[in-house]
C-alpha cells in the first residue's frame, strides 16, 4: 500500500496538470466566446448576409416599381385596374365566377 501512494505523489501534480488541461480545453471548445459559439455566430452571419441581399433586391424592385408609378402613366392605370377593379366611364367590366369557386 505504501508503494501506489508514494506513485501517486509523484504523478500527482501530472494528474492536476492534465485536468486542467481538460478543463480548459472544455472552456475553449463550449464556454462563451469559444469555438461553439463561433461556429454558431458564422450560420448565423452566413443567413443575414443572404437575407441582406434578398432584401437589397426587393428593394431595388420596390424602386423600380416607385419610379415606374411615378413617371409611366399606362403603368399607373394597368395597375388601378388589376388592383382596384376600377374601369373608364365608357367601359364595362364583367366579372366571371370560375367552376371551382364555391357559390354564396
Amino acid at each position: 500500500m505504501g508503494s501506489l501512494s508514494s506513485a501517486l505523489r509523484r504523478r500527482w501534480p501530472s494528474l492536476i496538470l492534465a485536468a486542467l488541461l481538460i478543463g480548459f480545453a472544455l472552456n475553449c471548445a463550449t464556454g462563451p466566446n469559444g469555438a461553439w459559439d463561433l461556429m454558431t455566430l458564422a450560420r448565423h452571419r452566413t443567413r443575414l448576409i443572404a437575407d441582406n441581399e434578398r432584401l437589397k433586391s426587393e428593394n431595388a424592385q420596390l424602386e423600380s416599381e416607385i419610379n415606374r408609378l411615378r413617371t409611366d402613366d399606362d403603368y399607373v392605370q394597368r395597375v388601378i385596374r388589376q388592383e382596384l377593379g376600377w374601369a373608364r366611364p365608357d367601359e364595362f367590366v364583367y366579372r366571371f365566377h370560375s367552376s371551382d369557386q364555391s357559390r354564396h
